[in-house]
């Protein structure tokens, strides 16, 4: 006698969640962030921040960061349950147009995870560029408004986050100025306070 299918589907969907349960809903989480917020200067050096979240199984991973210009690759234990960030800095060589693809290989080369066409404005020397740790969203400093005829001219801040604070001296070359919230500035870390000092 053959069991009618609505008593033995739940036990095979129970096998099923157990078997492959781990696989599916272990997920990767890879974010890219170049520039200071999407700001970079022609001939110099920027930031590019990368964020990592393992959910899944331990692996040696390698993130690859690809402007155009440069290929930049940095290896990474990812164990389970794990979050990492860091930043590396990169030369923008461009005076017109920045992109940065960035991409989460493992240790046999296979693509993990992907982020393509991370668009960079690039900004002149003559332009000024300042970089903010603000408070709170509200609290950032601003610039006037300059005229509508002249608003490729406008000064620009850049909004940074403490977690994503380079810490190379090399990575702030591009900023004019920065502003720093005395609260944001307790949770740097001691790496970023050496940068910091040194830029």
């Amino acid at each position: 006698m053959i069991p009618r299918p609505h008593t033995w589907f739940p036990l095979i969907a129970a096998w099923l969640a157990l078997a492959t349960g781990p696989a599916i809903w272990a997920k990767i989480q890879f974010d890219v962030f170049p520039g200071y917020d999407t700001s970079a200067r022609a001939g110099a050096w920027y930031p590019v921040a990368v964020e990592v979240f393992n959910d899944g199984a331990s692996f040696d991973a390698v993130v690859e960061l690809n402007s155009g210009q440069a290929t930049v690759r940095v290896p990474l234990e990812l164990p389970t349950n794990t979050r990492k960030r860091f930043v590396v800095p990169m030369f923008n060589a461009s005076r017109n147009f920045l992109s940065v693809d960035g991409r989460l290989l493992d240790s046999r080369g296979k693509m993990r995870e992907e982020q393509t066409g991370k668009r960079v404005n690039v900004q002149g020397w003559e332009i000024p560029l300042m970089g903010a740790l603000p408070g709170s969203f509200s609290g950032a400093p601003g610039f006037p408004e300059i005229q509508q005829s002249q608003a490729g001219w406008q000064p620009r801040v850049a909004r940074m986050q403490p977690e994503l604070f380079p810490d190379s001296p090399m990575a702030l070359e591009g900023l004019n100025s920065l502003y720093l919230n005395t609260t944001r500035a307790l949770e740097l870390k001691e790496p970023q306070v050496r940068a910091l000092q040194a830029w």
